[in-house]
């Protein structure tokens, strides 16, 4: 289910580092099926959104384990 939903599907370690992302998520954000690796969930989102991830989403998915919303990304 998760690798052919179309939303943004991003399985992280406790350390931000993503374990998976999946084809829609990398299809939204721009990356190809390589670039995910060895790369942190922050690093994922472009400068403007960096702040907001880090500060408000990161913080709000590690206090509840998941994190449902929108971010407009573009």
């Amino acid at each position: 289910m998760v690798r052919y939903s179309s939303e943004l599907v991003c399985i992280t370690t406790p350390d931000e580092k993503i374990v998976y992302l999946n084809e829609a998520g990398r299809n939204m954000l721009g990356l190809e099926p390589g670039m995910v690796q060895d790369m942190r969930i922050s690093d994922a989102f472009p400068e403007h959104l960096v702040e907001t991830v880090s500060t408000k989403l990161i913080p709000a998915l590690k206090k509840k384990g998941t994190l449902e919303g929108d971010l407009q990304y573009r």
